[in-house]
């Protein structure tokens, strides 16, 4: 009778302090498999299937755990008899051992769906953004897609930020204020999005206990798909920065006790200094492969190439996407990707992968699309097309005509005569005489439109993607870029095909888009990711993405 009554009034403390823990800084969320062998935990009911008792937590992670017929079952602190009195949706507080349910408690809110602000919360890595939503892959590898508005406050490390700087691969925690609801009124993004200088391999030949500081023989930086040399170097293994070997993290102090090994750094630039983001110690022997992912396994983490060679994602797995240090769940079936493995006896680990040809796609924007069209009218505000194009899955894609709006904060510019001009001239009748032109437009509105000579290349263009290594003027040429890590997409083989030399662009006359806005040749950094629709080495339109 006393345990009863203890677990009584520990299930209604709990239950009255729901709404201040799930306020409260959330710790890191946890799988099932994390749960301790003996404890308790609370949240919301989702699933009852025979025995088998699917929750989630405040946290928003799933845990699944079994009942059988000694489970102690009450509603409200009373007791019933049966699994059949629990609705999905309801509170429940649970007691259990070794995954068994030993007690469980429900809470039959009369408002059904009606919780505290920001009490359910949902976990997962983002797989695709735009248009105001985000489709997120939770721990079990359901995708579901929520929504967010004007409204919605989002934050990284504590620092606000906009809803559309969220990109795919982002681990986020989505809050909601009410339980039915796929709007969410706060989202965090958990864990680092690191800007890279590289990804390097060297010897260790020092490492400072004290400073973190590690020195490296024999280094090398991955470019165009192969190693270069980089001569020496030490560096600073960063303060969030982790070291793995054989997948599992290394202390710090023990990677003295590497020397001589090989090893691979994600390397960022911290006020100038180079910084080790990201070190994973090379454990067996190397394999290089530049292959399209075709299946990806959320359970068991194994990602099948078009080689048919099996690789793992580990936690000591280097993935970058667009140049910036990601989370593994950013890699996709479909995508492109550079895969440095660890090869021993028992199978391959990803040591590194660099996810290709998606770093600064105009249509992962807020739903922009790229348009290449014939204008055959412009009228106030408004503007017809014919022989239209649209961007689509990085490929000319032939359309009907269509009509879109422009105002004044649309930027309109003649690339033949080198001039900004402003809504009033643009319809004025000078250039209503079937020009050619590339139009970025989210629905029917026009942000950009850049005024070309009239010409049929569309067909001919080809779609590029590669990282900046800085722009500069040639008296005969103009402005010209320097781009590495570039790789053209194939619409044949529907993946992107890799260069193994760095190209050069002509950027005179050509559309730069930044964040929204047209920048200027010579603001274009080394280290930026590129999406280059191009003429051969004539750029036509860029987007660039730091």
């Amino acid at each position: 009778m006393k345990e009863k009554i203890s677990r009584i009034i520990k299930s209604a403390g709990a239950l009255l302090l729901a709404a201040a823990f799930a306020a409260a800084p959330a710790p890191q969320g946890a799988s099932a498999q994390e749960l301790f062998p003996r404890g308790s935990t609370e949240g919301y009911l989702i699933e009852i299937s025979g025995t088998s008792i699917i929750m989630e937590d405040y946290d928003g992670d799933l845990h699944t755990l079994i009942s059988d017929a000694e489970t102690e079952l009450s509603m409200d602190m009373e007791t019933v008899y049966s699994l059949d009195e629990f609705k999905s949706g309801m509170e429940v507080y649970i007691e259990y051992s070794r995954g068994k349910v030993e007690y469980m408690d429900g809470y039959s809110t009369s408002a059904f769906a009606h919780i505290d602000p920001q009490t359910k919360a949902r976990t997962g890595a983002v797989v695709s953004t735009g248009g105001g939503r985000l489709s997120v892959r939770d721990t079990r590898g359901k995708v579901t897609e929520y929504s967010y508005s004007p409204a919605t406050v989002s934050t990284r490390s504590g620092v606000s930020i906009r809803p559309e700087t969220i990109i795919q691969g982002d681990r986020v925690k989505l809050f909601f204020d009410s339980y039915d609801s796929t709007e969410a009124s706060r989202i965090e993004v958990q864990g680092r999005s690191v800007l890279l200088k590289g990804i390097y391999r060297g010897v260790i030949g020092t490492a400072d206990r004290y400073d973190d500081k590690i020195g490296f023989q024999r280094l090398e930086v991955l470019r165009n798909g192969k190693w270069e040399s980089a001569g020496s170097a030490s560096m600073k293994l960063s303060a969030d920065g982790k070291a793995y070997l054989g997948g599992m993290e290394l202390s710090r102090d023990n990677i003295a006790y590497c020397k001589g090994r090989t090893a691979y750094m994600a390397v960022g630039s911290f006020f100038g200094a180079d910084s080790i983001e990201k070190l994973v110690i090379k454990d067996s022997f190397e394999r290089l492969y530049s292959e399209r992912v075709d299946e990806l396994s959320p359970f068991s983490s194994q990602m099948e190439l078009s080689n048919k060679r099996n690789v793992a994602l580990t936690q000591g797995s280097i993935v970058v996407r667009g140049g910036r240090l990601v989370d593994t769940s950013s890699v996709q079936e479909g995508q492109s990707a550079l895969v440095v493995s660890d090869a021993s006896p028992s199978g391959e680990a990803a040591s590194v992968v660099m996810i290709t040809g998606e770093a600064a796609d105009p249509a992962a924007a807020e739903g922009s699309f790229l348009y290449s069209a014939r204008l055959e009218e412009i009228l106030p505000y408004q503007l017809k097309t014919k022989r239209l194009y649209a961007l689509e899955n990085h490929q000319w894609e032939s359309m009907s005509s269509e009509e879109f709006t422009f105002d004044e904060d649309t930027y309109i510019y003649d690339g033949e005569k080198g001039e900004k001009l402003d809504a009033a001239r643009f319809a004025s009748g000078e250039y209503s005489d079937s020009r050619d032109a590339y139009i970025y437009a989210k629905g029917d509105r026009a942000s950009l439109v850049l005024l070309i000579k009239n010409d049929d290349s569309t067909r001919a263009e080809r779609v590029t993607s590669a990282t900046a290594q800085g722009a500069s003027y040639d008296a005969n040429i103009g402005w010209i870029l320097a781009a590495s890590d570039a790789s053209d997409y194939s619409a044949r083989k529907d993946e992107w095909i890799d260069k193994s030399a760095d190209i050069t662009l002509v950027l005179d006359g050509a559309l730069i888009v930044k964040d929204g806005g047209v920048i200027r040749p010579q603001d274009v950094k080394a280290g930026d990711s590129l999406y280059v629709v191009r003429d051969d080495n004539v750029a036509k339109v860029v987007f660039v993405k730091d």
